[in-house]
C-alpha cells in the first residue's frame, strides 16, 4: 500500500472511499454490459410496470424518510402491461428515484406519476424540488462521469454514470428519457412506454 492509500481506514490511493470506488466498477460494468446488449439483458417479458414501479418507491420510502422526504404516489387501480425486463426497469426506476432524493433538500416532496396517453402508451415520471439543472447541462447529464458544478456541491458521492445506465435502459425498451428542469426549482424525468395491446388485463 502507498503512503497515499494509509491516509485513513477504507481509503484507496486517490483517497476516495473503497465503497464509492467499488460502486463506481460496478456501474461502468453494468454500463458496458447494456451497451453490448447483452443476451440476458434483452430477454423481454410481459411485466407489469405499475407493480415495478410501486415496489421501487416503497424501497426508496425508507431513504427519502431520513431527510424528511415524502413520495407522493397514487398508482392507478388499472394494470398496465409492457414487455420488458423487469430487472433493468426496476434499475431505471431506482435510479431516478435515487437522484431525486440525493438532490433534494430536507423536508421536500417527490411526487411519482403513472398515467396512460391515448390508448397505447404509458407515461411515467418522477418530479422533485430539488437543486434543478442549468439549461446548458441539461444535453449533459446523460454523459458518462458528467456531474455538474451544483450537483458535486450538493451531492459529493455520486459516480456519474446512473444517468447513462438509465439511458440505456430505456434505449434498450425503445423509449428515450425526457427531462424538464429549473436551476434551483426542481427537475421532472419521465419516459413513455408502449403499452401490450392487452395492456390493463391480466395475464392469462
Amino acid at each position: 500500500m502507498t503512503a497515499a492509500g494509509n491516509v485513513g481506514y477504507g481509503l484507496t490511493v486517490a483517497g476516495r472511499p473503497k465503497v464509492e470506488v467499488n460502486q463506481r466498477v460496478k456501474e461502468m460494468l453494468e454500463l458496458a454490459k447494456l451497451k453490448a446488449r447483452d443476451s440476458a439483458d434483452t430477454v423481454f417479458q410481459k411485466i407489469n410496470i405499475t407493480e415495478v414501479l410501486f415496489s421501487a418507491v416503497k424501497r426508496f420510502e425508507i431513504v427519502a424518510k431520513t431527510k424528511d422526504i415524502r413520495i407522493d404516489f397514487e398508482p392507478e387501480t388499472e394494470a398496465f402491461y409492457i414487455m420488458g425486463n423487469e430487472k433493468q426497469v426496476d434499475i431505471l426506476f431506482s435510479t431516478l428515484l435515487e437522484n431525486a432524493i440525493d438532490y433534494s433538500p430536507f423536508n421536500s416532496v417527490i411526487s411519482v406519476i403513472i398515467k396512460k396517453i391515448g390508448t397505447s402508451q404509458l407515461y411515467a415520471g418522477i418530479k422533485d424540488q430539488g437543486i434543478g439543472i442549468a439549461e446548458k447541462n441539461i444535453d449533459k447529464i446523460f454523459n458518462e462521469f458528467f456531474r455538474s458544478n451544483n450537483a458535486v456541491e450538493f451531492h459529493n458521492n455520486g459516480t456519474g454514470l446512473g444517468l447513462s445506465i438509465a439511458k440505456e435502459i430505456a434505449a434498450i425498451h425503445n423509449t428515450t428519457i425526457q427531462v424538464e428542469s429549473e436551476l434551483g426549482k426542481g427537475s421532472c424525468f419521465s419516459i413513455i412506454f408502449q403499452l401490450m395491446q392487452d395492456a390493463g388485463k391480466n395475464p392469462e
